[in-house]
């Protein structure tokens, strides 16, 4: 899928949310998490900021491979680290109504795929959402269940089918991700200044 296609995958799953009554923010969301989500926006910029300054220092030093596994395994770990957020964000404002978490054992699949069951989705549908989220992904990095290689990184998908990503391919993750954060963030922004509350 497209970033373009990624950011209203992303809207449409939050306005179905809403919709259903299964999204909810109060005005104690932003006083106890805004900071947090600040503080991940300002690492994200300074990972970009970094990164570029890094690459000219490390050119001419390092071997061509040496390269591609420090910038895969940098990317790895920017993608798991949005990919936790989320989770993290989806935690907070479902509806504790509608569904109770653990905060301690729920797993990153599992919120996404109960909070689909919640809003009726079909099969089809709920599969789509977990790829979006990127769920096998996720949880192959947080289970080190990969390796990296050739310019590329493997790993298995819910079908224990491998799947390789190059250095462009993870790239063009990170770009999903971002986007699907700054829907995120942009849509819990505009959900909060009803109660009066945002991002500033």
């Amino acid at each position: 899928m497209t970033v373009e296609g990624i950011r209203k995958a992303t809207e449409y799953f939050l306005e179905t949310m809403d919709s259903e009554g299964v999204y909810e923010i109060n005005s104690k969301f932003f006083e106890e998490h805004v900071e947090h989500f600040k503080n991940w926006s300002n690492r994200r910029n300074s990972f970009h900021h970094v990164l570029k300054k890094i690459t000219p220092l490390i050119d001419g030093k390092i071997t061509d491979e040496e390269g591609g596994l420090f910038m895969i395994q940098i990317m790895i770990w920017n993608l798991a680290s949005m990919l936790e957020l989320f989770k993290f964000f989806l935690m907070v404002v479902t509806n504790k109504d509608r569904i109770k978490f653990n905060p301690d054992k729920a797993m990153y699949g599992q919120v996404i795929g109960t909070i689909c069951k919640e809003m009726n989705y079909d099969e089809k549908t709920r599969k789509t959402t977990l790829d979006n989220f990127m769920v096998d992904f996720r949880n192959a990095i947080f289970h080190n269940n990969y390796s990296i290689g050739n310019f590329q990184v493997t790993y298995q998908n819910y079908n224990n089918q491998a799947v390789v990503l190059t250095l462009d391919q993870l790239n063009e993750r990170n770009s999903e991700a971002t986007a699907m954060f700054e829907v995120i963030s942009g849509f819990a922004e505009k959900k909060n200044s009803e109660l009066g509350k945002g991002l500033e």
